[in-house]
């Protein structure tokens, strides 16, 4: 009668199961026996056990149980206590041990022939369970008692004011290792904290002429930044209305910012300022987004520069800004 609580997969697969676990009881007793090198123990019953063969062990049987006529007959093996006659410690009450008990003490068992060469037989004892001490407490339970037990004063203050010790180093070293000892920052963040940083040198804003009509926004900045940053300085129109058919597929801008866009770039690479950071750029005195940064009172501020260049030793740069930026945040970027 099959176990109605069982899963209905395991009641349909039950052969395939029974399969995989013995073949994973053989793969299990192969790990275990190739293991050993002198010696291998194996756990088991020295009655006759019906159930062996479901066991992992049960793959090692036949080269444990010896044949029933001899399994009273063993030898008292070297190097053990003096045996009893039975292997098994308690058994159920009515249950007493047979002439198919393993009696305790040592077998021989043939090995078969390799290469038609006789290999020498191998022990198997089989052990007295009275022999076993068991229930012995671990040996490191009882060292944990030992040093529990062992109380001395003056170590004791010792080793507290040691340790308090330590716990006050520990406290002062992550009290300094949180305080930064260098604070790092954008440019535009220093500028945006209202620092009282004073502009040096000549800043001055050059305007295009600007269209009558022009987007505006966040992504039409982007745009023309983006255009501005990777068209050469002395592209043509054709180059210009690429790289920005490119910079506005990336931006997912409108037809109408991409057509102002190469406009206000064609404009700013036919202005004088451009002009000059062009010829500057032939004869290696141009940067264009260049990365920069400016160590001050243990602060590291970090930008980047849109353009830059040289000129008879004097560095002029430029950052771009489109018109609603500066007409919003005129005085913050003349700081920045």
């Amino acid at each position: 009668m099959q176990n109605v609580c069982s899963p209905v997969d395991l009641i349909e697969h039950e052969g395939y199961e029974l399969r995989r676990e013995s073949a994973e009881a053989t793969r299990l007793a192969y790990v275990a026996a190739t293991r050993a090198r002198d010696l291998l123990v194996v756990p088991s019953i020295g009655d006759e056990w019906q159930r062996l063969p479901e066991f992992w062990i049960g793959q090692l049987g036949q080269g444990m149980f010896p044949p029933v006529e001899i399994r009273q007959k063993s030898t008292a093996p070297k190097g053990c206590p003096d045996f009893g006659a039975d292997s098994v410690k308690r058994r159920p009450p009515g249950v007493s041990a047979t002439a198919r008990t393993v009696r305790p003490g040592l077998f021989l068992f043939d090995q078969p022939s390799s290469m038609g060469t006789a290999q020498k037989p191998y022990g198997v004892v089989w052990w007295d369970p009275d022999k076993l001490e068991l229930g012995v407490r671990p040996r490191c339970a009882l060292r944990q008692e030992e040093l529990l037990a062992e109380v001395d004063n003056d170590a004791a203050k010792q080793n507290l004011a040691a340790f308090g010790s330590w716990e006050q180093q520990k406290k002062v070293a992550i009290e300094s290792a949180s305080s930064p000892t260098l604070r790092v920052q954008t440019v535009t963040q220093e500028v945006a904290r209202g620092s009282d940083n004073k502009t040096s040198g000549e800043v001055s804003i050059v305007e295009l002429r600007r269209e009558p009509v022009r987007p505006k926004g966040k992504r039409y900045g982007s745009l023309v930044h983006a255009v501005l940053a990777n068209v050469p300085l002395d592209a043509s129109n054709a180059q210009i209305e690429q790289i920005a058919g490119l910079q506005a597929r990336i931006l997912q801008a409108s037809p109408d910012e991409t057509t102002s866009a190469i406009s206000v770039v064609e404009g700013a690479l036919k202005h004088d300022l451009l002009a000059r950071a062009s010829k500057c750029y032939r004869s290696g005195c141009c940067r264009r987004e260049t990365p920069v940064t400016l160590f001050e009172n243990n602060v590291l501020l970090e930008g980047v520069v849109d353009l830059a260049f040289e000129e008879s030793g004097t560095w002029t740069v430029v950052d771009f800004k489109t018109a609603e930026e500066l007409e919003m945040q005129l005085e913050k970027y003349r700081r920045q």
